[in-house]
């Protein structure tokens, strides 16, 4: 029987636009997202964000799961994913920082 597990970890630094949160969390600079295991078999993924102030400070957290047309959509570039995540949070990308992958 074929393993459809895929033992990887991305993470993901991105630059945005500077935007004030709500109820006095910040100013919000970089967001940070990780995507963990998942089967070649799903249809859909989560990724995990974080949404940080200059200082690195986590300012918030969460998670967002692509439908199915993104899951689908998304292939190899992982920068459809950080769009995806940033239009879902009404943030701005100025720049995609460090990309790492782990096994």
């Amino acid at each position: 029987m074929a393993n459809n597990n895929i033992s990887l970890i991305i993470y993901t630094m991105i630059q945005i636009e500077p935007t004030i949160l709500p109820f006095n969390q910040g100013t919000a600079t970089q967001m940070s997202l990780t995507f963990r295991n998942f089967q070649t078999t799903d249809t859909t993924c989560v990724v995990h964000y974080q949404i940080l102030a200059e200082d690195k400070k986590v300012l918030s957290t969460g998670d967002y799961a692509l439908t199915e047309e993104q899951y689908a959509e998304w292939s190899t570039d992982n920068a459809f994913v950080e769009q995806c995540v940033a239009a879902h949070l009404g943030l701005t990308i100025i720049e995609d920082l460090d990309t790492e992958t782990h096994d």
